[in-house]
Formats: C-alpha cells, structure tokens, sequence
C-alpha cells in the first residue's frame, strides 16, 4: 500500500525493512529486509586505514541505528534549529539570542555537536577544493 504520491509514507512493512527509528515507530518491528549500509558522511576512520575499504568514508548501517532520514526528521532535531548559529562571509559563527540564552546543557551539547559536524563537513568540502584545484594546476603545467 503506498500512501501520499509514489512514496511509501507509512506503510509498516515499508518501515520495518528500512529500519525507521521515527518514535512513533516499534523498533521491535525491524527486519532490515530493505536497508543497506551507505556513505552518510561519517568522518573518515584514520585507524582503520588499510584494514578497511570503505576506512575514507565509512559505511553506516541503519540496522543498527536505523533509518537515517529518522534522525533529521524527528521532532527533537527541528526543535534545535532555533538555537543554531549562521556563519558570515568570513566563516565566523553569528551570535543567536536564542543559544546566548539557552542554559539547557543537552541543548548546548547537541548544539556544539551539530557545529563540529557541520565545520568537519566544510573542512572535506574545502579540501576537496582544494585538491581539485591542484590537480587543475598540474594539468596546466603538464600542457
């Protein structure tokens, strides 16, 4: 049954081969059947480094979390937009009033946790720049 325009909404069979974690959702129900381990932009394991394949960028396993999509999609995580710092030209974290004057320490935990994700994912972005723009260099110099 899919509910909703071609998606499989929220069908339990669905949900159950996927691994959703939504709360609403009985993690007791899982089969798996239709999760795959992919890339979802975990940090690269340095220590793994030729034991591994897949050491650059690591494999997740929603068998054992679950379904990605369920921890950007909850509740609780838009709940902490509010509290997020934009950056400026220069890449600086703006002041938000909302963070200045939050003193829930789970919420200023998970919101430096969110920054460091998102200044790991600027740091890859950044190096891959900057490697593509090397290898331009070399190719013009080998010309």
């Amino acid at each position: 049954m899919q509910i909703g325009t071609g998606t499989p909404g929220l069908d339990p069979t669905h949900r159950a081969a996927k691994c959703c974690a939504l709360p609403d959702f009985d993690t007791n129900h899982w089969t798996g059947d239709g999760a795959h381990p992919q890339y979802m932009g975990q940090a690269p394991l340095y220590h793994l480094t030729g034991l591994r394949k897949d050491a650059q960028r690591p494999l997740e396993d929603p068998r054992e979390l679950g379904c990605f999509a369920s921890w950007w999609r909850s509740e609780f995580v838009a709940s902490l937009d509010r509290y997020r710092r934009d950056r400026d030209d220069n890449g600086n974290r703006v002041a938000n009033p909302f963070l200045d004057r939050c003193t829930d320490r789970f919420v200023l935990e998970c919101i430096a946790a969110l920054e460091s994700f998102e200044d790991a994912a600027h740091s890859d972005y950044m190096e891959a720049v900057h490697k593509a723009r090397m290898r331009a260099l070399e190719d013009r110099k080998a010309r």
